[in-house]
């Protein structure tokens, strides 16, 4: 448990295996690092993501809920993605980061879709 009395907020990590107890700075390390990392877009912006795009994982769909967008790859079910830049995605949930490929201020017209199991991921 984790308590900051300044922002008032707090953490509360809950694990039933020693596995995951032993492995929890890893964890933490990724969390604390992804959400430092995670971007504020504008709702012009984030209108340029929805639609299908093809990978050779299968198709990606992203779709949009207010202000945050999810993707469901082919097989899987959908996830949260957050904003790293105005291109870039990635999921807490998953290790997994999409990569759009857009014209500035262009809707974007693919994706490039990496996972922990590729060789190339940038995590």
């Amino acid at each position: 448990m984790n308590l900051d009395r300044d922002r008032r907020h707090g953490t509360v990590i809950l694990t039933n295996s020693r596995h995951d107890r032993d492995c929890l700075p890893g964890y933490l390390a990724y969390w604390i690092t992804a959400w430092q990392e995670t971007a504020v877009l504008d709702p012009g912006t984030l209108a340029q993501y929805p639609g299908t795009y093809a990978t050779p994982a299968g198709d990606v769909v992203v779709s949009r809920s207010g202000a945050h967008l999810s993707a469901q790859v082919s097989g899987h079910p959908s996830q949260r993605i957050e904003p790293e830049g105005n291109e870039r995605f990635f999921s807490l949930s998953q290790d997994l980061e999409l990569r759009f490929v857009r014209q500035p201020g262009a809707r974007a017209t693919g994706v490039v879709l990496r996972t922990s199991a590729d060789p190339a991921f940038e995590g």
